[in-house]
């Protein structure tokens, strides 16, 4: 069976509203009994993109999305790996030129502790992971 999309704008809207406090609940909890338990263990916990799937969700106002995400804690360093949506497209064909585009946007208003265009991943890798053991030698708690 197939399931057909609202057609309505509004009706999208309002399903995407009401669907991000439970995506968002997902992510806490997670956060709560995986993520948090090793901090307080004073465990380095390295994660993937965090928590800002929230700020990339449609259909949802801005606001709104900024609240749900201010719910996390901020990591201790966080590195924004990048490039341009054309390179961005031919690694991931999936995503259309415009959402990445749309996603990069995004991802350029949060902070990062360090931003990497990733032209040559072996290189950017070496340069995330100095930049960290850099961070963690001063920084150490």
């Amino acid at each position: 069976r197939v399931v057909e999309e609202p057609q309505n704008s509004l009706q999208n809207k309002v399903a995407y509203i009401l669907a991000a406090p439970v995506f968002t609940l997902d992510l806490l909890l997670r956060y709560m009994f995986i993520i948090f338990p090793e901090r307080v263990r004073k465990n380095i916990v390295l994660t993937d993109r965090y928590c800002t799937d929230i700020i990339l969700m449609k259909n949802v106002p801005y606001y709104f999305k900024k609240f749900l995400y201010n719910l996390f804690p901020q990591p201790s360093i966080s590195i924004l790996l990048y490039n341009t949506p054309d390179v961005l497209h031919k690694r991931r064909p999936e995503e259309s030129v415009e959402e990445l585009e749309r996603q990069l946007k995004i991802f350029n208003t949060l902070n990062y502790s360090i931003r990497i265009q990733s032209s040559d991943l072996k290189r950017d890798e070496e340069k995330a992971v100095q930049f960290i053991v850099r961070e963690l030698m001063i920084n150490w708690y």
